[in-house]
């Protein structure tokens, strides 16, 4: 949390907002959060952190409302956009979030939140080709990252590339097998198998992989 420069108002008035979010008074901080970035505009940051805090305790409309405040100061930083978009996301304004996610992306083309939350909604949104872009882009930043494999190969099953998403989910599984994404991995690659089992395939890879897991639907766009 960015403090405000020359302005101990501003600053108090930060700490209190992030104190009453903090015992969950969210309307308290945000009206005490806007009256320190009208002190001075580097409390954009407490805006920004407090949005992103109000997200991550569930109430993501009302953290996009304090990032909508922040954007003004804040539109040339692409991880402020990247957090916006995100949240965007989670309120459920897509529209705006892709917005927000592709001029992060123009400020830095190389930016993994932006990627991968543009690429999820581009899912949700059925252009699986338009996300098997922004996947491919992510993956390319970290080749061992499972996730970003996983996420990749659920998006070309989608798009019917059934023989590159079994690459990469084989290769997410020996990356990370204890990873949060290992048991989707072994779910989907169970799928793959399982219909090319349909013109000949013995199934017994497929059988061995769903008998070792909990079973459960994995996320899908």
């Amino acid at each position: 949390l960015a403090r405000g420069v020359g302005d101990a108002d501003a600053e108090a008035l930060t700490d209190l907002s992030y104190g009453w979010t903090v015992k969950g008074l969210n309307s308290g901080a945000r009206s005490t959060c806007a009256l320190a970035a009208d002190r001075t505009p580097s409390q954009a940051d407490a805006l920004h952190f407090l949005g992103v805090l109000l997200h991550q305790k569930g109430d993501s409309h009302a953290g996009a409302a304090l990032l909508e405040q922040a954007a003004p100061l804040k539109w040339q930083n692409p991880d402020f956009l990247a957090d916006f978009g995100l949240v965007l996301k989670e309120d459920n304004r897509w529209g705006k979030a892709k917005e927000v996610l592709r001029q992060a992306l123009g400020r830095a083309p190389r930016h993994p939140g932006a990627l991968c939350n543009l690429a999820l909604i581009l899912g949700e949104e059925e252009d699986f080709a338009g996300a098997v872009a922004h996947f491919r882009q992510l993956l390319a930043l970290d080749p061992a990252d499972a996730e970003s494999r996983v996420l990749l190969a659920r998006a070309l099953i989608a798009v019917q590339e059934q023989a590159e998403a079994e690459t990469h989910l084989r290769e997410a599984l020996r990356l990370d097998p204890r990873s949060a994404r290992a048991e989707d991995a072994a779910l989907l690659l169970a799928e793959v198998l399982r219909d090319k089992g349909k013109v000949g395939e013995s199934p017994s890879e497929w059988e061995e992989l769903l008998a070792g897991l909990a079973r459960k639907t994995p996320p899908c766009f």
